[in-house]
């Protein structure tokens, strides 16, 4: 229950995130909503492929902010997220590999 809490907290921190990127960059550089996320998403994820790039002063700025604040937090959740799952994987992979090998599990089932 507590990683079905944390994953929706996480989606949540990660669209409140673009949402916000998106509609700066709509209404300060022009752009699309879609190109705004677009931008939003590759700066975010560090790909960057550079084909749109702030032109007002404001923008850079912004910019700077986001990814200083932006980047360390979608891979904090990216990481920490992957984690949980791997962690979950391997917990059932041991109980199996534990099992094939007869011996029985003691303590709490997960």
């Amino acid at each position: 229950m507590a990683f079905e809490h944390k994953l929706t907290g996480a989606i949540v921190i990660m669209l409140a995130l673009l949402a916000i990127g998106t509609l700066f960059y709509h209404y300060q550089e022009s752009w699309s909503y879609v190109d705004s996320l677009y931008f939003s998403v590759t700066t975010l994820t560090t790909i960057g492929y550079g084909e749109l790039y702030p032109t007002h002063d404001t923008s850079k700025i912004f910019t700077i902010i986001y990814v200083l604040i932006g980047v360390p937090m979608a891979l904090f959740i990216l990481v920490d997220l992957l984690g949980k799952l791997t962690e979950k994987r391997l917990v059932n992979l041991g109980a199996t590999i534990y099992k094939a090998c007869g011996k029985e599990i003691k303590g709490k089932k997960r």
